[in-house]
């Protein structure tokens, strides 16, 4: 709506026609009674002071609207969104600092300006050019998107959102706002290259990968997937596993799917699948919960890792073991046999020392194969004596010194022969060791307790007690009573404290026998 603009004796005119009334409804005042002028009086100023109490309240509305303006302006200027106002060329009329900040310049150097010169690709113009027209014609346009020039010739992101409002005189205006979308463009930037990332990743993986969702169904799977199942993603991703795979393998994976995702963490078992070839593979899966946003589980992500040829290999290896174990034993025992064909009164001698130092070792607590190890040290521990003349070992009398002296060198020659073989186990160490003794009394180095390695402490309680209970050429047998006597007399002395009650242990609380 417009009104005329008023002439300059407007308000002459409008007095002259209040004058004219009020003759028109009054007497004149020569004929007003004293009564009448007292009335008009007094009407005259009540119309005053409501003339006053008018013109405070019409000051008061007046700061409000004043205040209520500054607190707008302060809105639009500081509004987090750019705000413009076009004229129908395109030409900027009016723009909040946020605008002027977002397009790096000042507000006064935007408006007057054609918002066009701020975009900065000709293709973005003709996208602008082209929208504005549909805007200028009232049609509907949504939101466009394009890239201006902000501060430091900077390239911004925008989302342009417009709508047509005519001015007073009816004129097309458009009032514009422009959302910086930089850094979601970034981000969703960053996001598509982590994607690609990743899914570049799973391809490159060699073993099959796969996850599903945490109603268990399949998300996406790699390209090893595929060709170990001989099916495409497409026929897998949105199906369950009874959906891709036979009922008695769906049993399985779905009962340890829900184990996972019923206490979320990370799964590891053993399974035998059919490959795509039709082949038995024996496989690994390793799979893994993983949580959604709100916290909760979402799903979970598996590995499958074939392990058939490792399987294979580690048979293999165990055959191989076991052959490896059986030609080591017979070449222990070979060697035992040919020790005691040079001296026929101890045959046997280091067999059933072998088992008694077996079992002193399991009650000790050896592994089994530490057993295993010990075992062989029984049956070797007097190899050395092959360097000693027979007519020596199988003398009947009293040893000379020189004699002895040749019989104590077997464990050296024993160490000899052993130290270069390669065993699990120090059967050398043990073997040159086992004559020695507690208080240093013992040969051939004369060792002290905390030098002699356990191994050869066993040996020496278990080769002491045989050959006591066994006969010998220079005496009869002394029996087992003797000899476990002899070995708790010098328990701590000559021998460990430990091996000789666990010894003593077999024989009269386990009733052990040499055969």
């Amino acid at each position: 709506m417009t009104t005329s603009k008023a002439s300059p004796d407007k308000p002459k005119d409008l007095r002259r026609r209040a004058q004219t009334q009020l003759k028109s409804r009054t007497a004149s005042p020569e004929k007003i009674s004293p009564e009448e002028a007292q009335f008009l009086l007094q009407e005259l100023q009540i119309h005053q002071v409501e003339l006053e109490m008018q013109n405070e309240h019409l000051g008061q509305t007046q700061a409000e609207l004043e205040t209520a303006l500054t607190r707008y302006t302060d809105l639009y200027d500081f509004a987090p969104v750019a705000y413009l106002t076009l004229d129908n060329r395109g030409w900027v009329l009016q723009a909040n600092l946020t605008a002027a900040r977002l397009l790096g310049t000042e507000r006064s150097r935007l408006v007057q300006q054609p918002l066009a010169s701020f975009i900065q690709s000709e293709e973005d113009k003709q996208k602008f050019w082209a929208y504005w027209v549909a805007m200028i014609k009232g049609q509907m346009a949504p939101p466009l998107e394009l890239h201006v020039q902000g501060e430091g010739e900077a390239k911004v992101a925008v989302q342009l959102d417009s709508l047509l409002v005519p001015d007073a005189a009816g004129r097309p205006q458009v009032r514009t706002c422009l959302i910086d979308v930089s850094a979601l463009r970034r981000a969703e930037e960053s996001r598509e290259n982590q994607l690609h990332f990743t899914d570049t990743l799973l391809e490159t993986i060699p073993s099959p990968v796969f996850y599903k969702d945490a109603s268990g169904r399949y998300l996406g799977c790699n390209r090893a997937f595929e060709e170990f199942w001989g099916k495409r993603r497409e026929e897998v991703i949105g199906k369950d596993v009874y959906e891709t795979g036979p009922k008695e393998l769906a049993d399985k994976y779905a009962e340890m799917d829900q184990e996972l995702f019923e206490r979320p963490g990370s799964q590891m078992y053993e399974w035998q699948v059919q490959a795509a070839d039709g082949s038995k593979k024996e496989v690994i899966f390793h799979k893994a919960s993983f949580l959604d946003a709100d916290g909760k589980v979402g799903g979970l992500i598996g590995v499958i890792l074939d392990i058939t040829e490792r399987k294979r290999a580690e048979e293999n290896l165990a055959a191989s073991y076991e052959k490896l174990n059986r030609t080591l034993s017979g070449t222990v025992l070979a060697l035992s046999a040919t020790v005691e064909t040079r001296d026929p009164y101890t045959a046997g001698h280091q067999r059933r020392v072998a088992l008694l130092v077996d079992a002193i070792s399991l009650e000790t607590g050896f592994s089994q194969e530490q057993c295993a190890g010990m075992q062989v040290l029984g049956l070797l521990h007097d190899i050395g004596k092959i360097v000693v003349p027979a007519e020596i070992l199988s003398k009947p009398g009293k040893l000379s010194e020189i004699e002895f002296n040749l019989i104590k060198a077997h464990v050296q020659a024993g160490y000899d022969i052993l130290k270069d073989i390669e065993l699990p186990w120090p059967i050398a160490q043990a073997v040159l060791q086992h004559h020695e003794r507690m208080d240093g009394s013992g040969y051939p180095q004369g060792l002290t307790a905390p030098d002699i390695v356990l191994e050869a402490r066993i040996l020496a309680v278990a080769d002491v007690v045989k050959a006591m209970a066994s006969h010998r050429p220079y005496r009869a047998a002394l029996g087992i009573d003797q000899a476990l006597e002899e070995i708790s007399h010098n328990r701590g002395i000559l021998y460990d404290p430990e091996v000789v009650d666990v010894c003593v242990k077999l024989f009269n609380g386990k009733s052990f026998q040499f055969d």
